[in-house]
């Protein structure tokens, strides 16, 4: 009981201003008291406008080097709002809350829009990134590793060593007792990893040798990048040449949104491959459909937060603004912790407030918003292991007013506090 009225006392200060607001606890998080807790009040320089959008964005990934950031400028508008690292998030919009977990999507960025000179051989990318943090992915592929040639029988040909074919597969290829190619005897099937058709190019190149009665020689099958090594003394008899697939060593130079989370990380892709993280995933959740590889090629993947995100339902309980003065102006809610993920350690939070969501690429920005800091972008860390209240007035980058436009955006002033009701 006594800490129930440590909550009850929790309550009353934090809701004492907004008295004449309607309380809403129906279809929230349930009747029984949350365990761990956010109390979070947020106050804006004029009236909350239901037809605005306002964000307690929040990230439970652990990590203090990056966190939530305002979006404000396009082409890649995301979700129109928040960008950086963010795992779940609250909303208000049209006089309802809502809490909800992002959605991260990759996409590859057409060369138009990067300029870069060649590509990768990366055709298409999908999924959804482990790492839910929007930015720019710069693959580079480093080195190219051509698939082994493995014989299956003693044959004419004695060994093949693959220069450049990126197409794994089986090549079947028949002798006489003389060297010479039996007519119709050469096939290529794909493999389904690595595997594709021949090109043309190719395809003429195995046309002519399947006429039949040419001399086997170590360059008859060099418009496929094979070299062959043929026994001293041919034999009748046809071979199986197994060509495994094709990989590249790609690099991935992360360049997050306003400088901060960088990094870089190394992987594996194969070549000629649909819808496949690859042998060692580059971006563990997206899934790249390849054809040939370029070393040295550049491609650009841009990871960003889907529009529709996933509801998790109501916060426990929150107040929809109403009325005239400091009542109009304040957003508060409780979030039960185990809504979001259950966090034992610390989050890091930003709220983001906007006037409008831009989706569309032709619109570059910039666009109306504000966020903690002069910038919008000094996300507050929030130590869960112990009963706090974080509030403005002791932040590093405290918010003032008259630094966003309209002013029902603009930030003010704002609380949250830390309750653990078994701590």
């Amino acid at each position: 009981m006594w800490i129930r009225g440590v909550r009850l006392v929790a309550w009353v200060v934090v809701m004492a201003p907004l008295v004449g607001c309607a309380w809403v606890p129906e279809g929230g998080g349930g009747t029984n008291v949350p365990d761990r807790a956010l109390l979070v009040t947020l106050t804006l320089a004029d009236r909350v406008d239901a037809n605005y959008y306002y964000y307690l964005a929040i990230d439970t990934d652990d990590d203090r080097t990056d966190g939530p950031l305002p979006l404000y400028e396009g082409p890649f508008w995301g979700n129109g709002w928040g960008t950086g690292s963010m795992t779940y998030f609250v909303s208000y919009h049209a006089g309802a809350y809502g809490v909800y977990r992002p959605a991260i999507l990759a996409d590859l960025v057409p060369r138009s829009i990067t300029g870069e000179p060649v590509e990768t051989g990366i055709a298409a990318v999908s999924g959804s990134p482990t790492a839910p943090v929007a930015g720019i992915h710069k693959l580079t592929v480093d080195r190219i590793n051509y698939g082994a040639v493995a014989i299956d029988t003693a044959g004419t040909v004695q060994s093949a060593a693959n220069a450049s074919f990126q197409g794994a597969g089986t090549l079947t290829i028949g002798t006489d007792a003389e060297g010479r190619v039996a007519a119709g005897s050469i096939v290529f099937t794909p493999a389904e990893t690595g595997g594709r058709p021949l090109t043309s190019a190719e395809q003429s190149a195995v046309a002519d040798l399947n006429r039949g009665g040419a001399l086997l020689a170590p360059n008859s099958l060099s418009a496929l990048g094979l070299a062959l090594t043929l026994a001293p003394t041919p034999a009748a008899g046809v071979q199986t040449l197994t060509i495994a697939p094709t990989t590249g060593a790609v690099t991935d130079r992360f360049e997050a949104y306003f400088d901060t989370g960088d990094y870089m990380a190394s992987g594996v892709l194969y070549a000629n491959q649909a819808n496949s993280e690859g042998p060692t995933p580059i971006l563990p959740g997206v899934r790249f459909t390849t054809g040939d590889l370029v070393q040295g090629g550049v491609s650009n993947v841009i990871t960003q937060f889907d529009v529709t995100a996933n509801y998790l339902g109501l916060p426990f309980a929150g107040t929809v603004p109403r009325g005239t003065g400091l009542a109009s102006r304040q957003l508060a809610f409780e979030i039960d912790l185990a809504q979001i993920g259950d966090p034992q350690d610390r989050i890091d939070l930003n709220f983001i407030t906007t006037d409008e969501l831009i989706f569309d690429p032709e619109i570059a920005g910039p666009k109306r918003y504000d966020g903690l800091g002069n910038t919008g972008n000094q996300f507050v860390t929030l130590n869960l292991n112990t009963n706090y209240t974080y509030a403005n007035d002791d932040a590093t980058y405290p918010e003032y007013s008259g630094d966003a436009n309209p002013a029902a955006i603009d930030i003010v002033d704002w609380r949250i506090e830390v309750i653990l009701a078994n701590r």
